[in-house]
């Protein structure tokens, strides 16, 4: 962790690492294709039967994940459009099977219609003990539909919170828990009473959502920049000094 898998690598169709199961034995499974690619030149695709609904499955090699530390994946996904409506969900477990899928449910949709690709990103989740864990793409669209594309899977830690116990710089992964500097796939929040408050000293920072607690003084110095990719929230109480340059990609809330 974190994994990423964009399907490139493979020559179509094959599916290299990534398991794929015909769960419905109606011979169309899910494959490789440099067709509906959202990142040229692959994706994992898969078709209708006419006769069939849809049961089919595709799961990532074995990702080590930490015991209490909570997990995200992002991905994209489109579909041949409507009429059409095509159903996907995303389960996660400790084998390569359907029924070892025993996490439960992380996303889920019952009508996928865009032509364009969408962004996914599953609810939270975190194992009760370290070890190898699987996620499984499950598409289950009813007989005759159309097809499902799914590419650039982003498998990460889900949230850090600021601990400041090293030094004020952002860039200093022990000052983090988990030990790690943010990216633009975490949620971080930045808490009252710790050791040192926040100063960003480097170009290039990011992060998904970025809350500032009461009492907390965070510092941009000149040279430094960060991107919000989602919300920045800033408590009463907590003050921004912002130097550098900070862009807000979602909502400013005060």
């Amino acid at each position: 962790i974190p994994y990423n898998e964009d399907f490139d690598n493979y020559a179509t169709p094959a599916t290299g690492c990534i398991k794929v199961t015909d769960t419905n034995a109606d011979g169309i499974k899910w494959l490789t294709s440099g067709s509906y690619a959202n990142s040229a030149p692959n994706s994992m695709y898969i078709t209708h039967s006419a006769s069939a609904a849809m049961n089919d499955w595709f799961f990532t090699p074995a990702l080590y994940l930490s015991a209490l530390k909570t997990y995200a994946v992002t991905f994209k996904y489109r579909s041949g459009g409507s009429p059409a409506s095509e159903k996907l969900e995303v389960k996660w477990g400790n084998t390569q099977t359907s029924t070892g899928m025993t996490g439960g449910q992380i996303w889920n949709c019952t009508s996928i219609q865009s032509t364009t690709y969408q962004q996914a990103t599953s609810t939270n989740f975190t194992p009760s003990t370290s070890g190898n864990y699987y996620l499984g793409w499950h598409g289950y669209s009813a007989a005759n539909m159309s097809w499902i594309s799914v590419d650039d899977i982003h498998v990460d830690i889900a949230a850090v919170s600021w601990n400041g116990n090293i030094s004020g710089d952002w860039s200093t992964p022990a000052n983090w828990t988990p030990n790690m500097v943010p990216t633009g796939y975490q949620i971080v929040t930045i808490p009252t009473g710790t050791l040192h408050d926040p100063v960003l000293n480097d170009s290039g920072l990011s992060c998904k959502q970025l809350t500032i607690k009461n009492g907390v003084t965070m510092n941009l110095s000149i040279g430094s920049d960060l991107t919000v990719n989602g919300d920045l929230t800033i408590e009463t109480g907590a003050t921004l000094n912002n130097a550098g340059i900070i862009t807000v990609l979602g909502n400013l809330i005060k």
